[in-house]
């Protein structure tokens, strides 16, 4: 038979085996009480009795000591009292039990005068000839020659042991029952949240990664078992998560980047045939071609810059950041913007004083040229475009607005996607990448801001930045240019 093997019924079969030792133990020291107990009774009746009993037969009979198996009833009693004289020779004096003769008396046996009288009147055990145990105590008969023993049955004794015995055994195993039973139940209760764990562990191998132990008093080993555990799933969770979303980004670059790469390597790839199958020989369509080619690579490589930008951000280095003035990056997209469009109203409203924030200087400053090259490209040139930069509630708030055409609800709400177009709004026809306004959201959520559009008409991008320091407190009073 093979030994269980699992938690609990180990568990239950210490606890058996513990209960067991411990009946088994109180059981005989029970009964080890009891039997010295019920000796002790005994020998004080002996000690008591024994005197008394000899002063009855020396006034009995003057010719005291009888013969060997002469009876001299007295009161009904369980004694058994014999002579031994000083050769060794043992006499049935009388056995006082109702209806037993001298001759059917028991003989206790290997009595002699020496063992006797070492004995020195203290009671002990001896056996008569038919193999019962007695309890015995000898007396010296002075003036006579030789020694008295009396003597009383022990077989009570062993009877109330033996009922003991069998009392103790009914209860041993309605005890041992009760400690299996009770035992199983308070292990299935003390393991119930080892079982949740194993199940959680189930559930967790079977994808469900958002599964927890459910948690246990805390001040218990499987209580702070369960706080581990859960711990580490929750990091094994974002662990997973981080990877996921790290695959994601990876399929996503790789998808966007052949959509967008394939329009210009496929226009490259046109006119280098046509060059090389000579359908183009003149010197300016030669030129042509190859302005064409030249525009084409540019933009493909802008495209790649972007996109390297992006997965940068994405995957949020520990880029150093130092203290930028959002005032001459403002001022210099401001004033790009005039100078390639002269004929265009543009307004800039600036606070007073430098407006610091900690940050990477080349990446607010494609935020802020990318908001306002968005104006340029998605609205008429003569449509006016208002640039404003001020302090609040310790946030810098830089908004671009133009009262072009604006956009409809479901562009604004994934202007901000990768390579999303909507018709009038972002068209490869005009330039764009798909990934200016972007790199404006990843860039102000990688220094900790928002970037918000509303059209109602128009178009308005709000970003928000921490601001440094103390310019938090600087003063506010706007100047228009």
């Amino acid at each position: 038979m093979t030994a269980p093997r699992s938690l609990r019924w180990r568990l239950v079969l210490g606890l058996l085996l513990v209960a067991t030792l411990g009946v088994l133990a109180v059981s005989a020291a029970a009964v080890f009480a009891l039997r010295s107990y019920l000796l002790q009774r005994v020998d004080d009746q002996l000690l008591d009795a024994a005197p008394g009993i000899a002063r009855q037969l020396l006034l009995a009979d003057t010719a005291f000591p009888p013969d060997r198996a002469v009876s001299r009833p007295l009161a009904p009693t369980d004694f058994v009292v014999q002579y031994v004289d000083d050769a060794g020779v043992v006499s049935s004096v009388v056995v006082a039990t109702v209806g037993l003769t001298a001759a059917d008396a028991p003989v206790i046996t290997g009595l002699d005068a020496a063992e006797v009288g070492a004995r020195d009147g203290s009671p002990f055990t001896a056996r008569s000839a038919d193999g019962e145990d007695y309890r015995t105590v000898a007396l010296t008969l002075d003036p006579l020659p030789g020694t008295l023993v009396v003597s009383v049955p022990v077989a009570e004794i062993g009877s109330t042991i033996g009922r003991l015995l069998v009392v103790e055994g009914i209860a041993t195993v309605i005890v041992l029952g009760l400690t299996v039973a009770l035992g199983l139940v308070a292990v299935r209760v003390g393991l119930r949240p080892l079982t949740d764990v194993g199940g959680t562990a189930r559930a967790i191998a079977d994808g469900d990664l958002a599964r927890r132990v459910t948690p246990a008093e805390p001040r218990t080993e499987i209580g702070r078992l369960g706080l581990a555990l859960n711990d580490m799933l929750g990091q094994i969770e974002v662990a997973f998560a981080d990877r996921q979303s790290s695959e994601e980004r990876l399929r996503r670059f790789v998808a966007d980047a052949s959509h967008e790469l394939r329009t210009p390597l496929t226009s490259i790839r046109g006119y280098a045939e046509l060059h090389r199958q000579g359908a183009v020989t003149e010197p300016a369509d030669v030129a042509r071609v190859m302005g064409r080619i030249e525009g084409e690579a540019t933009r493909m490589g802008r495209l790649v810059d972007d996109l390297l930008l992006l997965t940068r951000l994405d995957q949020l280095p520990a880029a150093a950041r130092e203290l930028v003035d959002l005032v001459p990056l403002v001022t210099g997209a401001v004033a790009d913007l005039r100078a390639v469009q002269p004929t265009r109203p543009v307004e800039l409203e600036l606070t007073a004083g430098p407006v610091l924030v900690l940050g990477d200087p080349d990446q607010l400053a494609q935020v802020t040229a990318n908001l306002v090259g968005n104006a340029r490209v998605h609205t008429p040139h003569t449509t006016s475009v208002t640039v404003t930069l001020t302090r609040a509630d310790g946030y810098l708030e830089l908004q671009v607005a133009d009262a072009g055409p604006g956009m409809a609800p479901e562009v604004a709400a994934h202007v901000f996607e990768r390579f999303y177009r909507a018709d009038g709004a972002r068209s490869r026809a005009r330039g764009g990448s798909g990934l200016g306004l972007s790199i404006v959201a990843a860039v102000v959520a990688a220094h900790g801001g928002t970037v918000a559009v509303e059209s109602t008409p128009g178009a308005v991008f709000t970003v928000r930045l921490p601001l440094a320091g103390s310019a938090a407190d600087s003063p506010q009073d706007l100047q228009r240019t």
